[in-house]
C-alpha cells in the first residue's frame, strides 16, 4: 500500500521546518538584548529557549527518519523536505552563531564559509543535473549523515556555552566532514551527468 504524502514522518519534518523561524527569532532577540543592555537572566532565557528549539529539531530529524524506515512511510515529498529542513536549520544556526552573542565561543570566519559554500555548490549542481536530466537522484550518504550530525553537535555545544577547548575541535571535525561529503556529492552529480546519452546526429 502506497504511503500518503502527508504522514507522521512528513508531518514531523514540516514541524522542523516551522521551528527554523522560531529559532532565528529567539537568537535575534538574544543579540538585541546583548548589544543594548545586557541582562544575564534575560539572555539566559532566550539562549536556553533557542537551545531547546534546536535540540527538539535535532531529535525530530532522527525521529522522522526512524518512522519513515520502520513504518514504511517514505515518500518523494519527505525525501526532499527532510534534507531541506536540515539545511535551513543548520544554515540559520551557523549564520546566527557567527555573530557576537556574548557566548564563550564564536565561530571562526572560515567555518560559515565552508558550510554555506558547500550547500550553495550542491544546490547549483542539483539544478544543473535537473535541467539536463529532468530528474535528480537524491541519495543520502554516510558522509552526509556524519556531516549533519557533526554540525548539529557544534551548534548544540556553542548554544550550551561549552568552553572553546571543547567546541573548537568539534568545529574542525564538522569542517572536515562538510568538505568530504561535499566532494562526494559533487562526484555523484558528475556520475549522473556522465550517464547522459549524447544527442543523435
Amino acid at each position: 500500500m502506497k504511503s500518503p504524502a502527508l504522514n507522521t514522518a512528513t508531518t514531523i519534518t514540516l514541524l522542523r521546518l516551522l521551528s527554523v523561524p522560531i529559532f532565528i527569532a529567539l537568537l535575534i532577540r538574544h543579540r538585541q538584548l546583548f548589544l543594548a543592555t545586557p541582562h544575564p537572566h534575560t539572555l539566559l532565557l532566550y539562549r536556553y529557549a533557542a537551545l531547546s528549539v534546536f535540540l527538539l529539531a535535532a531529535i525530530s530529524d532522527a525521529l522522522d527518519g526512524f518512522i519513515a524506515r520502520h513504518f514504511h512511510q517514505r515518500t518523494v515529498l519527505g525525501t526532499w523536505l527532510d534534507p531541506l529542513a536540515d539545511k535551513l536549520l543548520l544554515l540559520a544556526a551557523v549564520i546566527m552563531l557567527s555573530m557576537r552573542l556574548g557566548l564563550p565561543f564564536q565561530f571562526p570566519f572560515w567555518f560559515p564559509i565552508i558550510v554555506i559554500s558547500r550547500d550553495a555548490i550542491l544546490l547549483f549542481g542539483t539544478l544543473v543535473v535537473f535541467m539536463l536530466r529532468g530528474h535528480v537522484a537524491v541519495r543520502p550518504t554516510l558522509a552526509g549523515k556524519l556531516t549533519t550530525t557533526a554540525q548539529m553537535a557544534v551548534m548544540i555545544a556553542t548554544l550550551a556555552a561549552l568552553p572553546q577547548t571543547f567546541t573548537f575541535p568539534l568545529v574542525l571535525i564538522a569542517s572536515l566532514f562538510t568538505l568530504l561529503s561535499g566532494a562526494q556529492y559533487v562526484l555523484h552529480g558528475l556520475r549522473q551527468l556522465s550517464d547522459l546519452k549524447p544527442p543523435l546526429t
